[in-house]
């Protein structure tokens, strides 16, 4: 069922980046986007647990675990080289008419 959620998906957004304007897709990403978070904060933990111990600390705890676990991953020497490549090549070529936004535009 998900990969025809995701078929769906692309086919609607295909036709509303190429029919409407596009300030409606982010409007209509905003709505979808502030619904998800809107839900996913109302969600009790009888409800989420399929196989998985649920969290009972609340989603602060939640917050400070991904933040545990995204310092260690920046610890890793890939990812390390990775943010470090990032932030010099927006320091270093900031204009959106440099070659790399062309060639994320048109081959990605």
């Amino acid at each position: 069922m998900a990969a025809f959620g995701g078929i769906i998906g692309a086919l609607i957004a295909s036709y509303l980046t190429e029919q409407p304007n596009p300030r409606y897709c982010f409007l209509i990403n905003a709505v979808v986007g502030l619904s998800i978070t809107v839900y996913g904060c109302c969600l009790s933990p009888e409800v989420e647990g399929t196989g998985q111990a649920a969290s009972s600390d609340g989603i602060w705890a939640d917050v400070k675990r991904n933040c545990n676990e995204i310092k260690e991953a920046i610890m890793i020497p890939e990812f390390h080289r990775v943010l470090i490549y990032l932030l010099l090549n927006g320091l270093l070529i900031p204009s959106f008419g440099s070659f790399g936004y062309y060639f994320m535009i048109d081959v990605v």
